[in-house]
């Protein structure tokens, strides 16, 4: 019996709902399990948990190399992107300090028993891409 109001087919009209809502969607929305294939890039540098990643820097998951052994870890990332040097620079020369790195020199850092260098590849030509090494070793 049809019943004034009800959806003749309730799965077709979510279905066609769902679409029309994530059409409507900012292109920046993230829909936690609806598109689990488009995982959030990691905010952070790989290996180094509170160390984050500069937005515009992105993280080369395959040159990474991460050890803990007794004496303190080794890690060294690698990150690229199409940004500046010096924004580069600038950005971990304010982000470190706050995180408990104390600075020993231009992209060099401290904190609790460990060194921290930052590298980067001179890309050539303004708007190649820039080449990012962070290296963690103990002192």
């Amino acid at each position: 019996m049809y019943q004034f109001g009800m959806p003749h087919h309730p799965v077709l009209t979510s279905a066609v709902l769902a679409i029309l809502l994530l059409a409507a969607a900012p292109s920046g929305l993230r829909i936690p399990g609806i598109f689990p294939a488009q995982a959030a890039e990691s905010a952070f540098v790989e290996g180094i948990d509170d160390l984050p990643l500069m937005p515009g820097l992105v993280g080369v998951g395959d040159q990474s190399v991460v050890f803990d052994k007794p004496g303190g870890r080794i890690v060294q990332a690698v990150a690229t992107g199409r940004v500046r040097a010096a924004a580069v620079r600038s950005f971990y020369a304010d982000t470190a300090p706050q995180l408990g790195w104390k600075s020993a020199g231009e992209g060099r850092y401290t904190r609790d028993g460990e060194s921290l260098r930052i590298e980067l590849t001179d890309p050539g030509a303004p708007g190649d891409v820039l080449t990012v090494r962070f290296i963690v070793n103990p002192q």
